[in-house]
């Protein structure tokens, strides 16, 4: 398979996102719910399904064009994305552990992006020589 093109990192990474609304939503059901029958009446967890399906879709998308090496790392992100969401909404505490965790997957998703795109890089300059080799 080539390179994995941008395209499918940022769905990756749009689909980390959705799946960190999916969690919002299906919380704030749960809070105003209170029992399993107020859940399955709630229009916020239908929302949550509604949200986390397009995810899904969206990922699988993104899965056909590129390498599930370099993609599926980035479903990490979405553990961050929940803990900002935790802090900012829900008035949640860090702790230094929760801090160092989301700076190591930080790193993590970096080095693995950055190498994605040096691989990438390194397919264009290959495909670029092999076009003037055959016009030559």
């Amino acid at each position: 398979m080539k390179s994995t093109p941008l395209r499918s990192v940022l769905l990756v990474v749009l689909c980390t996102l959705l799946v960190a609304v999916t969690h919002l939503l299906l919380k704030l059901a749960m809070a105003r719910s209170g029992t399993s029958w107020g859940l399955a009446a709630d229009p916020l967890l239908y929302a949550g399904i509604g949200v986390s399906l397009v995810g899904g879709v969206m990922l699988a998308y993104a899965l056909k064009g590129g390498e599930l090496s370099v993609l599926y790392p980035f479903i990490s992100l979405g553990y961050v994305w929940v803990v900002i969401e935790g802090v900012w909404l829900f008035r949640e505490r860090l702790h230094t552990g929760d801090i160092a965790g989301i700076a190591v997957i930080m790193v993590g998703v970096s080095v693995i992006g950055h190498n994605g795109l040096r691989k990438r890089h390194a397919d264009r300059k290959s495909a670029r020589k092999r076009r003037a080799r055959g016009n030559a």
